[in-house]
């Protein structure tokens, strides 16, 4: 079943059905951040270019589940809107800012072209990845679901801390959750490449 999602300001008129999987609230207003990611597909282009004014993020905090760091295959706007059974992709990109998580490596998952994340032994290790806010407890199941991280799984799910920046250019700390490699590490490969500078070709 669908519920009414507007964003502030609108009139009734502008106001239109969303999935039931995000909370009834969209930024006060896209923040972009120019124009370094160019060479990205649109949708993944304008979610790298998004921020979220202070207000926002209060909101988010306030109405839905705690945001979600993603890395690899899911952190695509077009796969995110097809597991949550969105109308518009670009409803997703509007809940998405950059996000760098701190204590972390990425890794090509061997055979999977996709990639994951690893806790590092290095803290000042960090991976660029997406923050997805806005999700509420259905919005999230479906993301799990789609990772299958129901047991016997090769991801976990835990709490990190990721820096994102405010569109008034602030730096800020917030808690996300992450879903990190769980299964063996032979099958994992360094993955050094960078979101924002186009190399996704391994990530599915």
């Amino acid at each position: 079943m669908a519920c009414r999602i507007s964003t502030p300001n609108n009139s009734p008129q502008q106001q239109s059905e969303r999935s039931a999987s995000t909370v009834g609230r969209f930024p006060t207003q896209a923040q972009t951040t120019g124009d370094q990611y160019n060479s990205l597909p649109d949708l993944l282009q304008q979610a790298m270019a998004n921020q979220f004014s202070a207000y926002d993020l209060r909101g988010f905090v306030a109405l839905a589940e705690p945001p979600m760091f993603l890395f690899g295959s899911i952190m695509f706007p077009w796969v995110l809107n097809m597991v949550l059974e969105l109308d518009d992709p670009r409803q997703m990109a509007q809940l998405m800012t950059p996000g760098n998580i701190r204590g972390y490596e990425a890794y090509e998952i061997e055979h999977a072209y996709n990639t994951t994340i690893i806790p590092s032994g290095h803290p000042g290790k960090q991976v660029k990845g997406l923050v997805l806010c806005g999700l509420n407890e259905v919005g999230v199941e479906a993301v799990e679901d789609y990772l299958g991280l129901d047991p016997p799984s090769y991801l976990r799910k835990e709490l990190a801390d990721v820096e994102i920046t405010l569109s008034g250019g602030e730096k800020r700390t917030i808690g996300a959750v992450c879903y990190p490699w769980d299964g063996a590490r032979t099958l994992l490969r360094p993955w050094p490449r960078d979101i924002s500078t186009g190399s996704i070709s391994n990530v599915s």
